[in-house]
Formats: structure tokens, C-alpha cells, sequence
């Protein structure tokens, strides 16, 4: 009787060491997945940037401003993130602008430090425009991205 029960016990212990195996596994394997998938959405996002955008300054017609399309699409960054944080605190208007006070003008050190690059970005996204408005896509993939 003694025998049959540490058989027993052990194949229990192969039993949880296996699911214990196959759960990692699982989880290594849905990591993996994301990582490609978070792979192909980003080419696909930058080549229809770059098509998207190319094809804009290209078309026959009024142009428009490359530094108001930038503006442009930091304001609606800056939308977006107020949203998310109004959704953060559950729609309670006074904590999300609390927090924007609390982040923004009471680190003030933290914000100078982050607008160094921030104008960086906004430069480099000015020059964008003006690249893809001489180059043609291919080549501003190719030597502009990379």
C-alpha cells in the first residue's frame, strides 16, 4: 500500500511539473506571438506613414504648412492623453486636472529635462515633411529611417 501511494505521488508531481511546463510554454509562446504581431503592425504603421504622407506633398494643389501638420498631430497627441487620463481617474474632471498640475508645474525640473528632446522631435518631424517633399518614398525609407 505504502508503494502505491508514493506512485501515485510521483506521477502527481509529473502531472503539476508538466502543467507547471506547459503554462510557461504557453506563456513564452503568447510573448513570442505579440512580438511579431507588435513587428508587423509597426512596418505596416511607418510604410503607410511614409506612403501617406509622401503622396500629401506630392499631389498637385495647395500645400500645406509641414509645421501646422506637426502642430496638428501634438495637439492630438496631447488630446489623447488628457482623454486617457480623464478615463484614468473615471471621469472625474478635478483629479485628471490634478494630476496634470501635479505632473506638469510641480516638476518643473522633469519638464525642462524632457524639452530638450521634445524639441528635438519636433525638429525632426519638421524635417520629415521637407525629406519626403524631394525624396521619393523608397529612398526615404531607405536612407532617412534607418
Amino acid at each position: 500500500m505504502g508503494q502505491t501511494s508514493d506512485k501515485e505521488a510521483q506521477a502527481s508531481d509529473n502531472l503539476d511539473s508538466s502543467a507547471v511546463f506547459s503554462t510557461e510554454y504557453n506563456s513564452i509562446m503568447i510573448v513570442v506571438r505579440w512580438k511579431y504581431v507588435s513587428l508587423i503592425v509597426l512596418v505596416v504603421q511607418n510604410t503607410a506613414l511614409v506612403l501617406t504622407m509622401r503622396y500629401s506633398r506630392t499631389v498637385d494643389g495647395p500645400k500645406y504648412i509641414a509645421s501646422t501638420a506637426v502642430v496638428l498631430m501634438e495637439l492630438l497627441k496631447l488630446t489623447v492623453s488628457v482623454l486617457m487620463e480623464l478615463y484614468r481617474q473615471k471621469g472625474d474632471v478635478m483629479a485628471t486636472l490634478g494630476t496634470l498640475w501635479k505632473e506638469i508645474l510641480e516638476n518643473l525640473e522633469e519638464i525642462l529635462k524632457i524639452s530638450v528632446p521634445s524639441v528635438l522631435y519636433t525638429i525632426q518631424n519638421n524635417l520629415l515633411y521637407v525629406a519626403l517633399s524631394y525624396l521619393d518614398a523608397a529612398t526615404f525609407q531607405v536612407s532617412f529611417l534607418h
